[in-house]
């Protein structure tokens, strides 16, 4: 189950939480909020409505760079998988420990 604390992806997103977090970092530095940081198809995603145009360059880096990062771990190294409908980007590691997970 996704649980999500005020502030976090969620338990299936704490590799990308750093990367989420920086970026609101950028944004408070630069006295803004962005309208949302959310996992979406296999990235993060960062809506830049109101944002000052170094925040969007940066968002759009962020969400770049999501797509070879580990959403579990953080790992540089993610593959892409679907299962049931879901994209994850996971890191072989992940793979294996998220198959060992699901083996009854």
């Amino acid at each position: 189950m996704d649980v999500r604390k005020p502030g976090s992806l969620g338990e299936f997103y704490e590799g990308w939480q750093q990367y989420a977090d920086a970026f609101l970092v950028a944004c408070k530095e630069s006295g803004v909020q962005p309208a949302g940081i959310n996992p979406s198809h296999g990235y993060l995603r960062i809506n830049c409505a109101g944002l000052p145009e170094h925040l969007v360059v940066l968002a759009d880096a962020v969400e770049r760079a999501t797509d070879g990062i580990c959403q579990f771990c953080g790992a540089t190294n993610a593959i892409e998988r679907v299962e049931e409908g879901w994209i994850w980007k996971l890191c072989k590691p992940c793979i294996r420990a998220r198959a060992s997970e699901n083996t009854p």
